[in-house]
């Protein structure tokens, strides 16, 4: 086992999650770590709050702990006497910075890894920060926000400890080629065709796709592949790209990623393709076993130099220590509203419900009337009860305002509150004002928008934040196709089924990438028995989100006698495609048309 090196200067870094993303640096005495517990509550809510859960079940009892710390002076006063950093590192963007970060006194670093939930965010950051760590993707699209101290670090890698050792002999490869992960269409559209691509080559294969698989039951599956299929978000060595070659499997990379050639050579530690060869590819190395195997050992070799404790080192000769170079003029955010934002983010809401509980009592306490602030309010009470809160007062701000985001939003408000019949009359109001040609879009940075989550709408809004400057006629005309989707929602609950059709074509004339548009669409003409215009329908569903699986279903149903042929390919693909568990309830619907067409 290789030597330590010796760090450039005490090193405080934190939320770390796991003691893994460090190796033995977890333990070296120039490094301290914090670790978060349920760190996202603590440092969002307010230390008298007592009734929050205190599960710590996985904070380690190493170092320091950030379960309390909404301010830095508290993490700083766990620190022994004689024990000062020199360098800080935050690493994330899943918890808030604390309200006195400001008044760090060493120099301040950020590990961005997955930011494409968090651009909002993360522009907010930059400026607390003497220097930035991310992937090759976000270095070229910081300077077009100004920012230009921000340095390549790939922020993933694998841990030996966590590969299960190999048996003697060696597991026998059963598993052509096999992809774990992600299956949101929405956020990886690219990925979804490709394994749509891989699924059409089941019959020749053993192709598994699955879509959570963790721990030892993950790298097993792994040592069972002899192809990882792999296809990454933002162009970046994910997680997988080190865990597959890890295991001894082929790891296959989209040609275009802009990190992989830094670590494993094409053609001989790893297998790259573009949308035109990509079944070659596959077939080409499935009809050589032995040029596929030796790839693969190749690729395991080199992937060791690697692992989390080596990637980490690599980040000693991009650290400097000293005093933080920074200097803040004035506040980026009120602490509220950049809290009302940092709540909104898809992970913290899903992981810590009570944040936005919190903040929302504040706004109430405050008796605000800033519309930012009540917009940002009435998007984070959304998904709860909240109908009762809404004050004449606040309604009265939100109706009056000119700009058309507060009326949109108190529509989808009403919608998620399954309050249909409120929806239509904000709605048209905002739609009327983004339909003016002579309307010029406000700034909308700070503002949020519905619906959140992991649904095509947010995703595709997250990304406008990509651009260095706002894009109003992007943002106009998303808000139009989403306000008519909302509206065709809440005419198919309330019976108004040809109010329902207009808006849902409206809208796809406006925006026809989003699968959950499609999706409801396709229940509106069910419900009206329009069963000729049903079908190209449910093909959008399935084409622009792949993992739809009664969209599926429902369309090999409506062919299985027309087109039978076409019925058996579909159905041949889709039992590939949801094979887990994860479909289960859709698992004998499957086997009662295979049943059926005698697939």
């Amino acid at each position: 086992m290789s030597e330590l090196l010796k760090p450039p200067g005490r090193i405080l870094i934190g939320p770390v999650y796991y003691p893994t993303l460090l190796g033995r640096y977890a333990h070296h005495p120039d490094i301290k770590c914090f670790y978060p517990g349920m760190a996202g509550i603590y440092a969002f809510c307010p230390l008298e709050t007592a009734d929050l859960p205190r599960d710590f079940s996985f904070c380690l009892p190493l170092d320091l702990s950030y379960q309390k710390a909404p301010r830095l002076q508290e993490l700083w006063e766990q620190l022994p006497p004689d024990w000062q950093p020199d360098i800080l590192i935050w690493w994330g963007l899943y918890f808030p910075l604390p309200d006195d970060f400001d008044t760090c006194p060493c120099k301040r670093y950020l590990i961005v890894s997955d930011w494409h939930p968090y651009l909002p965010i993360l522009k907010r950051y930059l400026p607390f920060f003497d220097g930035v760590f991310g992937d090759r993707a976000l270095l070229e699209l910081l300077p077009g926000w100004g920012y230009k101290k921000a340095q390549y670090w790939t922020a993933y890698s694998y841990a030996p400890e966590d590969i299960v050792g190999l048996p003697d002999p060696p597991p026998v490869r059963d598993i052509d080629i096999a992809f774990v992960g992600n299956l949101n269409p929405r956020l990886h559209s690219q990925r979804s065709q490709y394994l749509r691509r891989l699924a059409a080559l089941s019959d020749r294969y053993r192709v598994v796709i699955q879509p959570k698989l963790y721990g030892p039951l993950y790298f097993k599956l792994f040592q069972r592949s002899r192809i990882v299929f792999n296809h990454s978000l933002r162009g970046e060595m994910n997680l997988r790209a080190y865990e597959a070659p890890a295991c001894g499997a082929l790891v296959m990379m989209e040609s275009d990623n802009l990190e992989i050639r830094d670590i494993l050579v094409p053609d001989q530690e790893c297998v790259l393709y573009t949308a035109e060869n990509f079944e070659d590819q596959i077939h080409a190395l499935m009809a050589d076993p032995d040029r596929c195997a030796a790839i693969a050992a190749r690729g395991q070799q080199k992937i060791q130099q690697y692992c989390w404790e080596r990637q980490f080192e690599r980040l000693f000769d991009l650290l400097e220590p000293g005093l933080s170079a920074v200097a803040l003029t004035e506040p980026v955010e009120t602490p509220l509203a950049l809290r009302a934002q940092y709540a909104s983010t898809t992970d913290v809401r899903l992981w810590h419900q009570q944040m936005t509980d919190h903040v929302l009592a504040a706004l109430l306490r405050s008796e605000t009337t800033d519309p930012l602030l009540l917009n940002n309010w009435l998007v984070l009470r959304a998904d709860q009860s909240g109908r009762e809160v809404l004050s004449p007062q606040w309604l009265k701000v939100i109706q009056d305002a000119h700009n058309p985001l507060l009326p949109y939003n108190l529509a989808w408000f009403y919608l998620m509150q399954q309050d249909f019949d409120r929806v239509e009359a904000p709605m048209l109001q905002a739609l009327l004002q983004l339909s003016d040609p002579a309307f010029e879009m406000p700034a909308l940075a700070g503002w949020l928008v519905l619906p959140l989550g992991y649904s095509g709408l947010h995703i595709s809004w997250l990304r406008y934040w990509e651009s260095p400057t706002e894009q109003p006629e992007r943002q106009r005309r998303h808000l139009l196709a989403a306000g008519l989707y909302a509206l065709c929602m809440s005419h198919l609950q309330l019976g108004r089924y040809a109010d329902a059709r207009q808006a849902f074509a409206q809208s796809v004339a406006l925006i026809a990438d989003w699968p959950e548009v499609w999706q409801v669409g396709a229940g509106l003409l069910l419900k009206l028995q329009d069963l000729a215009a049903l079908v190209p329908v449910l093909e959008q569903v399935i084409a622009r989100g792949v993992f739809y699986p009664h969209a599926w279903l429902l369309l090999i149903e409506l062919l299985a006698d027309a087109e039978p042929e076409r019925a058996r390919l579909l159905l041949r693909e889709a039992r590939c495609l949801f094979q887990s568990d994860e479909f289960a309830q859709q698992h004998s619907a499957f086997e009662l048309l295979s049943q059926r067409l005698a697939v």
